[in-house]
């Protein structure tokens, strides 16, 4: 009985430590990162970190995501202002989801679909947009956003 009762617990310890720490694409507790998919954790973490800078109209931040040669020409308040179709100082951010990743065959090339709830602060309108967003990933092998397409 005490055995079958420690084991349950076990159990039941293990499974809520997995669903507090863990995203469809792997398992992130503190620094350390147990992927299923390193490129799919790797994009999930970049597109919330860009979601939250927008979030804090830290818009320098946001445009890092891109590479070096379009973060000089990028325009993220004007950009945001034609998705969410409102000034970003009008713009509240109240939650955001990623709902899903896709990588195409070659691996080179990825799109993020993600759920954003926001405000409209000078009406008071809440609306709920579907974005995606592209990805392409550098001959080094790091992943950057291609906001002017995912934006339009």
């Amino acid at each position: 009985m005490r055995k079958s009762l420690f084991l349950l617990i076990l159990i039941l310890s293990v499974g809520v430590f997995f669903y507090l720490f863990s995203s469809k694409y792997g398992l992130v507790v503190g620094g350390v990162k147990l992927a299923f998919d390193d490129d799919k954790l790797a994009l999930q973490e970049m597109a919330i970190n860009f979601l939250e800078d927008i979030q804090f109209k830290d818009f320098d931040k946001a445009a890092s995501y891109h590479s070096e040669g379009d973060r000089k020409k990028v325009d993220i308040p004007k950009l945001i202002e034609r998705i969410f179709q409102v000034k970003p100082e009008f713009l509240d951010i109240m939650k955001y989801e990623i709902m899903d990743i896709s990588i195409d065959r070659s691996g080179d090339r990825a799109k993020i679909k993600t759920h954003t709830t926001i405000k409209m602060l000078n009406t008071k309108k809440i609306k709920e947009p579907e974005i995606i967003f592209y990805w392409h990933k550098s001959n080094d092998g790091k992943w950057y956003m291609e906001l002017e397409s995912s934006l339009k």
